[in-house]
């Protein structure tokens, strides 16, 4: 089982929080939408080992980064991988922030 990345404690309470891309990379997954039959929670599963890391998909999907919207049936969603170097580059991006 991969980790959890704890995307708000990275912040302090109250601290603004920025948007955040995420690399393109050869080894991400890419799986099309279902509608009613998929979740960001269940591809976090799939592909880290828990569900917990539904919001690296979100940040990875800008175009439908909160699920509330209708995704398209069909849609590539973009799995960002491996998870350990995605983990890393977030959080040296919020480092990054918070020092400007």
């Amino acid at each position: 089982m991969e980790d959890y990345l704890d995307f708000y404690s990275l912040f302090d309470s109250g601290e603004m929080i920025p948007q955040i891309s995420i690399s393109v990379r050869s080894s991400d997954k890419y799986e099309n939408f279902k509608e009613f039959n998929t979740t960001y929670d269940m591809l976090s599963y799939k592909y880290y080992g828990n569900s917990l890391n539904s919001r690296i998909i979100s940040m990875a999907n800008p175009q439908f980064n909160n699920e509330l919207e209708e995704i398209p049936d069909g849609i590539v969603i973009r799995i960002p991988f491996p998870f350990d170097a995605v983990k890393q580059e977030i959080i040296s991006k919020v480092n990054l922030y918070k020092k400007l």
